[in-house]
């Protein structure tokens, strides 16, 4: 078993909530307070990293950076500040902020983008930091060998992976479940549904509630397409679905925009849309979907399927269920999130002794994550694992909170919002991590084709929102995407992954 798996299928060590709720309480100083004596003659690191929209709250920042630096230090005589980017411009901010020379020591990036920055020589490769300051990381096993980390071909290792609540993940529509019965829709739990099933309930959502849209389909700023969350095109192998997918373990790379499974998911895009299933202002919409439900403008909501999920994203406990639209399987490399080292990095190796705390220190977990006790969430039940933010005026309450963030080792978090369900969180894993995978561990290095990759990139930015939305002729779109695709260099990626993917199954024996 890889020390993903172990790492992930871990239980967490809530025992020492108590000693996190004395720090963090103490941590609680007033934004406008300057650094201790204790902070002026260590070295800072900068951690930047995405928010989505203004879950943040960033006016607390400084609170927050008070409170960790307290800790770390006392511990390794390190600070850190905080640098919060919009999830939506990530990635044009990252690579602004870079191409400037920007000093930034740790930065948050999803896994298929990982190679985009390592091609443009933007990243330190970690091995020597890992072994060097990292000691709580180092010393777990497979910490070298790509177990959790953003690994190339080479050996060398440029990102360390968030780890998230549970190992594993599913996609889905969320819906309250009271809105279903209203309607006669017998939820069952487990099942995966079709685009066939999801239509007829959407029917008749809309017919009992012809003022409202069955699906939140929000494409706007969309840079990667979301079919798979509702078809399986196959498996990108860690990489971002541009590069190509392999379906049925066929050891064959395809381009998945031009299989007949894509072309049909678009299809029902246009029906829903046509039909008044599909929120409008999907292309258009930029801000957080909470008020979208609370107005009923919408009834549902595409997004991960675990449980609690989706009560996790609210902050609250709410009685919406999960109809399953793919099943449920172990977060890959290119799904995971991963801390990295920017070639501006002025302090690589403290960046790496703060990033190790991240994973080891329980009080900056829940820091990072969850904010000041008392003042951004509560613990509601200790032996039950449950906490609840701390309301204000809104939605983000007092404000921290912000569940995209998903720093560091969040198996050490309890749940916010909810009771864990721990019989449906472990048949659920368990469900999942049954399948196996015969290309685990096979890394698709980008670099032979990183101008096709930004190429096609913009066209896929161009095209998907609008297409996956549904609100635009299909007929009259497709081939026109299509075309752009093949002249970005589409096929191109396709055989570099190809051929790579040959040369490491011949290495394995396969």
């Amino acid at each position: 078993m890889s020390m993903r798996k172990r790492l992930l299928r871990a239980g967490s060590a809530f025992c020492l909530l108590l000693l996190l709720l004395g720090v963090a309480a103490r941590g609680a100083k007033t934004a406008d307070t300057p650094q201790t004596e204790k902070e002026k003659n260590v070295c800072r690191v900068r951690m930047t990293y995405p928010v989505y929209d203004d879950a943040c709250d960033v006016t607390d920042l400084k609170d927050i950076e008070q409170a960790v630096n307290e800790i770390s230090v006392e511990k390794i005589g390190v600070a850190v500040e905080l640098v919060p980017v919009n999830m939506h411009e990530a990635e044009k901010d990252y690579l602004l902020r870079l191409s400037k020379g920007e000093a930034l020591d740790l930065m948050l990036v999803r896994g298929h983008d990982v190679t985009t920055y390592i091609n443009k020589g933007m990243l330190h490769p970690m091995n020597t930091y890992l072994k060097r300051n990292a000691s709580y990381l180092y010393f777990q096993d497979g910490a070298l060998d790509g177990a959790y980390g953003k690994q190339t071909q080479q050996g060398r290792l440029y990102g360390i992976a968030n780890i998230p609540r549970m190992p594993v993940h599913g996609y889905g529509l969320w819906v309250s479940s009271a809105v279903l019965a209203e309607v006669g829709v017998k939820y069952e739990e487990g099942h995966v549904y079709s685009l066939d099933e999801l239509t007829r309930i959407f029917g008749r959502l809309k017919r009992k509630y012809p003022d409202s849209y069955p699906l939140g389909q929000i494409t706007a700023r969309r840079t990667s397409s979301g079919a798979g969350i509702y078809v399986d095109l196959g498996d990108a192998l860690g990489a971002d679905m541009l590069t190509g997918v392999v379906k049925n373990e066929s050891d064959v790379v395809e381009n998945p925009f031009a299989s007949e499974e894509y072309y049909e998911f678009l299809s029902y895009m246009e029906s829903w849309y046509e039909n008044e299933y599909i929120y409008p202002d999907s292309v258009t919409y930029d801000s957080v979907i909470a008020p979208l439900l609370e107005e009923n403008m919408i009834l549902s909501y595409p997004g991960v399927g675990n449980p609690g999920m989706f009560d996790l994203m609210m902050g609250e406990a709410t009685d919406f269920v999960c109809l399953q639209t793919a099943p449920a399987r172990e977060t890959d490399a290119g799904e995971a999130d991963f801390w990295t080292i920017p070639s501006t990095s002025r302090y690589p190796a403290e960046a790496m002794k703060f990033l190790d705390l991240c994973y080891s220190d329980i009080r900056i977990v829940y820091l990072l994550n969850y904010g000041i006790v008392g003042r951004h969430y509560e613990i509601a039940d200790k032996e039950d694992s449950w906490a609840r933010p701390v309301m204000g005026e809104g939605r983000v309450g007092n404000g921290f909170y912000n569940p995209f963030a998903g720093i560091g080792n969040c198996r050490m978090l309890c749940g916010m919002g909810m009771r864990r369900d721990r019989e449906k969180e472990k048949t659920y894993v368990e469900r999942a991590l049954d399948k196996g995978n015969r290309y685990e561990g096979f890394v698709y290095e980008t670099a032979a084709v990183s101008g096709e990759m930004d190429e096609v990139r913009k066209v896929v930015a161009t095209y998907v929102p609008v297409l996956e939305s549904g609100s635009v002729d299909l007929d009259e779109n497709y081939q026109d995407f299509l075309t752009a695709l093949e002249e970005a260099g589409i096929d191109r990626i396709i055989a570099d992954k190809q051929r790579q993917l040959d040369e490491w199954l011949e290495r394995h024996g396969e």
